[in-house]
């Protein structure tokens, strides 16, 4: 469960905050997306802060998007346990937001890259998004393959 001891050394941290309307938003995914496709993730504080550690050095596009809806089945979006307030009260997920990439763009080709550095923390990486009506419309798409007239689903 430990880091090794030269662990904050090898690897670089983004560190941020995401706002809806001047307010922190909670369990917010944040998702550093490296130039050949890997990622690192976490979910926002419910004051809206963040911090992703562990970061391989590299340019990295920084994005936040909402958690998807609970399916059936499931009492909270992914079987996340929900943080709780000083009263116990389960404090809500809040996705009624649209992705955005920083620094405030929704376009992929706007998006800036940043460097995340080994040893060092990437700071001010914040988002202030808008307020959706509701929960995008498609969160779960289902593939298919059709392999001589026989539907296969991975």
């Amino acid at each position: 469960l430990y880091p090794s001891r030269n662990f904050y050394t090898l690897f670089g941290t983004v560190a941020g905050r995401v706002m809806q309307n001047g307010q922190g938003v909670n369990l917010a995914s944040v998702v550093a997306l490296s130039l050949s496709g890997t990622s690192v993730s976490t979910l926002t504080n419910p004051d809206g802060t963040y911090q992703i550690q562990g970061i391989p050095p590299g340019p990295y596009m920084i994005y936040v998007h909402p958690v998807p809806p609970a399916i059936t089945g499931e009492l909270t979006p992914g079987n996340i346990i929900l943080p709780r307030d000083p009263n116990l009260r389960e404090l809500e997920v809040n996705n009624l937001f649209d992705l955005q990439f920083f620094p405030g763009t929704r376009d992929v080709g706007a998006a800036r890259t940043m460097q995340v550095l080994a040893g060092q923390v990437l700071e001010g990486v914040d988002f202030s998004v808008n307020r959706r009506s509701g929960p995008p419309p498609l969160f779960y798409p289902s593939t298919f393959s059709y392999l001589d007239q026989v539907v296969t689903r991975p």
